[in-house]
């Protein structure tokens, strides 16, 4: 059965026995110049107050006036000005880009046109690993090398659309796990959407990485909530047993709920784990509290 295209999407599919062709239009000329036109009018600001900076500059009284004035013009300059020109250029880049992607003779083609480059993928389907929407990109996996697409379209759209071509492709959508990994699900409760990725659990550690990411993740270990840090590429913290209980999820699946208790956070982070297989996860609990024992 196809994937339910959604009602936002504008994307065009044209299927033609075994080839597929999708056509991916601009986002909308709405949101990009809504977009567009909050930093045209941030960087008209930033040059009023570089130009007030120069002004100033020419009739500073004494070494703190330039000091002072000198500090902004280049803070301006330097640092917000081309901060502002960046984040305007990738809207209107993801807003204006558009591309095709093409399934056929047991390949993938791919050609992305932003609004200042463009770009070309060929794949054959025995070298793609797996293919997904990620963080806003529509990511392929291919040879170790992970390749996103697409950046800041819309979500539900590169979803379905990374659904349509592993029903064509006959690809999956997560990558093989390391040794001793378990697939799970995760969810902070400021996110919007669950996410995927790999759990690790062993004697007094805990390892969470995204799916993507082959670096070392968040670890968790038993102990008090003393420093730490909070990244899921290479964060540390410690928890408790009363910070870890289990749960049923909406639809009757058993979660895992950990307390994370950020330093720079007032209240704890919930985290929320999931998979297919609770058992595994139970298991894995009990070998890490073992350490602690």
């Amino acid at each position: 059965m196809s994937p339910t295209q959604p009602a936002s999407s504008r994307a065009t599919l044209t299927a033609d026995g075994d080839a597929l062709t999708v056509y991916l239009p601009p986002s909308g000329f709405a949101r990009s110049w809504s977009q567009g036109l909050v930093c045209l009018a941030l960087i008209v600001g930033i040059s009023v107050l570089a130009s007030a900076s120069v002004s100033f500059l020419l009739r500073a009284d004494g070494w703190v006036d330039l000091v002072v004035w000198g500090a902004v013009l280049g803070l301006c300059i330097l640092v917000i000005r081309p901060i502002v020109l960046l984040v305007t250029g990738y809207h209107l880049a993801s807003g204006l880009g558009r591309g095709t992607l093409v399934v056929r003779a047991g390949r993938l083609y791919v050609h992305e046109r932003r609004v200042l480059r463009a770009r070309e993928h060929v794949w054959d389907v025995g070298e793609i690993v797996c293919l997904d929407e990620e963080e806003g990109a529509l990511c392929v996996l291919s040879g170790g090398r992970l390749e996103p697409m697409f950046a800041g379209r819309d979500s539900l759209e590169l979803r379905w659309l990374a659904q349509t071509l592993r029903l064509h492709l006959h690809v999956g959508a997560d990558p093989p796990g390391m040794p001793g990994e378990i697939l799970v699900g995760f969810h902070l409760s400021q996110w919007p959407t669950c996410r995927r990725g790999f759990l690790l659990l062993e004697p007094g550690r805990i390892r969470l990485r995204p799916r993507f990411q082959p670096l070392e993740g968040l670890v968790l270990r038993p102990g008090a909530h003393v420093g730490g840090v909070f990244s899921l590429t290479a964060g540390t913290l410690g928890v408790e047993p009363d910070d870890v209980r289990w749960g049923i999820a909406g639809g009757g699946q058993a979660v895992l709920r950990i307390r994370l208790h950020v330093p720079e956070e007032a209240d704890p982070l919930a985290l929320e784990l999931s998979c297919d297989r609770p058992g595994d996860l139970r298991a894995g609990m009990a070998r890490f509290w073992s350490a602690a024992g």
